[in-house]
């Protein structure tokens, strides 16, 4: 009866080693899955931000926005009997964007599959002139209009320009197009969830 006992005891006793080893070789496999896993997330989104700091260097600065615009300038000057007027029609060319891309903050989910992105508001990032022409001209040897005047007058029309493009929501529309282009280009990455919004 005794020997039934230790026998029946020895068997339990091998059935709880071989248990708690099987336990115990469990928690090893899953403790160095856990960080395995751990640091494969964290090498792949190390990968995803260099990529997404990469694509967003090889821009230096964002256009996201331009319109061509034309505008006419006239200078009239008189004194006494003399009298000297010019009318030109000029061309202009204003571009709004991201003025230094480097400015963009970005943070990649621990899961690597989602970015959120962080964007400066758009600014004017040019506004020249791309065509000019004298429609009309009357000048005496003893009166003129001097090219700066001409000039000055110039570049205070496209500052006006300018600021009826911004009062016309010039630069709110240059700030949903950069939206649009950054997510795409982030889009292009394999990212599964994008936000991208403004600082």
């Amino acid at each position: 009866m005794e020997e039934k006992k230790s026998i029946k005891s020895r068997l339990i006793e091998k059935v709880i080693i071989r248990i708690a080893t099987i336990f115990a070789v469990f928690a090893v496999l899953l403790t160095g899955a856990y960080f395995g896993w751990k640091k494969f997330i964290k090498i792949s989104v190390e990968k995803k931000h260099a990529l997404v700091e990469r694509s967003l260097e090889e821009v230096s600065e964002l256009i996201v926005y331009k319109i061509k615009y034309s505008d006419i300038v006239s200078i009239k000057k008189k004194a006494g009997f003399l009298k000297a007027y010019s009318i030109v029609r000029y061309s202009g060319i204003i571009r709004a964007g991201i003025e230094d891309i480097s400015k963009i903050q970005f943070t990649v989910s621990e899961d690597a599959m989602g970015v959120e992105v962080k964007l400066p508001h758009c600014v004017i990032l040019g506004n020249e002139i791309s065509e000019l022409s004298v429609f009309d001209e009357k000048q005496s040897v003893f009166f003129q209009i001097a090219a700066q005047e001409l000039f000055d007058e110039i570049k205070a029309a496209k500052l006006d320009a300018e600021s009826d493009f911004v009062s016309e929501g010039f630069l709110n529309e240059a700030d949903e197009r950069a939206l649009f282009a950054v997510k795409k280009i982030i889009s292009a990455l394999g990212f599964k969830r994008i936000y991208v919004s403004f600082m």
